[in-house]
């Protein structure tokens, strides 16, 4: 099996200045080995794109993987460029992505 055959990588876009503190998530605010995440200690200074995500979403640190920052997206909101989105198809069970990607050797 594929990573392909089960999730895409989200490419839509939000703007910063349509989401709050509470729904923006950077590297700096997902939290290592597997942790989950914290709220962000700001948002961007200028309006942006901001990659979109959305409830059931998985939410990975796309710098320095040793780290293992991923999350299991409990609401819609939007992040930085360096966090990859990645999204269950349709018919496919975002909590068994999120669990496929949780493994070490995935990272």
């Amino acid at each position: 099996m594929r990573l392909s055959d089960i999730a895409t990588f989200v490419e839509e876009k939000v703007s910063s200045e349509d989401i709050s503190l509470s729904q923006y998530v950077t590297t700096d605010s997902l939290l290592q080995n597997k942790a989950g995440r914290t709220v962000a200690q700001n948002l961007p200074p200028q309006k942006c794109s901001l990659n979109s995500f959305k409830k059931g979403d998985v939410l990975l640190g796309n710098i320095r993987p040793y780290l293992k920052k991923i999350w299991y997206a409990t609401i819609d909101g939007g992040c930085s460029q360096n966090v990859l989105v990645l999204r269950a198809k349709e018919n496919k069970d975002s909590s068994f992505l999120y669990a496929l990607l949780s493994q070490d050797s995935f990272f």
